[in-house]
């Protein structure tokens, strides 16, 4: 099930709005994605630019709400912010290869997210993301590491964003929590339960039951299994490509969403 989202799940738009000027060749330099790539194109730009409107009497304030959707409305068409850009095509053309992706899980909303891995090998393994389940770079658990690079570059990193992975098999479904941060799966806490895999992503692990070690209290070796395991194609397959596409797609159907949003109110109050 998706975690409660926080207070800072709305992406800016002036990231998306930059994608669109920006051409494949720039961004793929071989078949895989890297953690530079996710960093230049999705880094959280939180100063986004308000249109300004006049506040002068010139009619009810149902024509005036819906004069700022249509203007908002003309600024996004005229961007292009839900056209995807050629090298996340080519992206998510080469996760399909590997993983059937299914958008708007039970209605025409396409905000949540699910991908089922073809290879059936390891078990049935899916991933469930929304694209707004994003966290804030207070918010995430940041290693030392990290910290002093953060230190060395003035660059602010790409929103992490939250996703779960269920793997299934004979009758047992591993829930596993995770991050896609800098390109990469970060594991933040795993559970199992018998329930059957469709059970798991529509309603998640029944709160009465044990939810799973506190994750940061397993050892360093345990912990570093886990992400291998994930990461791996022996395991769940949530190598570095498919980390990235979970952030940079998400932000795109973020746009497309907001997009969506703005039409829906605007029929409300016409």
């Amino acid at each position: 099930a998706l975690t409660s989202l926080g207070p800072s799940f709305i992406t800016s738009r002036l990231a998306i709005r930059s994608l669109s000027s920006m051409s494949s060749s720039s961004m793929i330099a071989s078949n895989s994605f890297t953690d530079t790539d996710n960093n230049k194109i999705f880094r959280a730009q939180r100063n986004h630019s308000i249109r300004m409107f006049s506040t002068e009497d010139d009619g009810s304030a149902a024509t005036q709400l819906s004069e700022c959707m249509d203007a908002e409305l003309a600024e996004e068409e005229e961007n292009e912010t839900t056209t995807m850009p050629a090298f996340l095509q080519d992206l998510k053309s080469q996760i399909e290869e590997d993983w059937r992706i299914v958008e708007g899980m039970s209605d025409e909303d396409g905000s949540a997210i699910r991908m089922i891995r073809k290879d059936t090998t390891a078990g049935k393994v899916s991933i469930v993301f929304h694209c707004q389940d994003t966290v804030d770079d207070e918010e995430a658990d940041y290693e030392a590491e990290e910290e002093e690079e953060e230190e060395e570059e003035e660059e602010e990193s790409s929103v992490p964003n939250r996703f779960s992975v269920t793997l299934s098999k004979r009758g047992n479904s591993m829930v596993i929590s995770c991050l896609s941060q800098d390109g990469q799966a970060i594991v933040e806490s795993v559970a199992v339960t018998n329930e059957d895999a469709d059970t798991v992503v529509a309603n998640g692990i029944d709160d009465q039951l044990y939810q799973g070690p506190e994750y940061s209290e397993l050892s360093e070796s345990v912990q570093d299994a886990f992400e291998n395991f994930v990461r791996e194609d022996v395991g769940c397959g949530v190598n570095n490509d498919v980390a990235a596409f979970i952030s940079m797609y998400a932000d795109y159907r973020e746009q497309c969403e907001y997009v969506r949003w703005l039409k829906s109110v605007k029929s409300m109050v016409n």
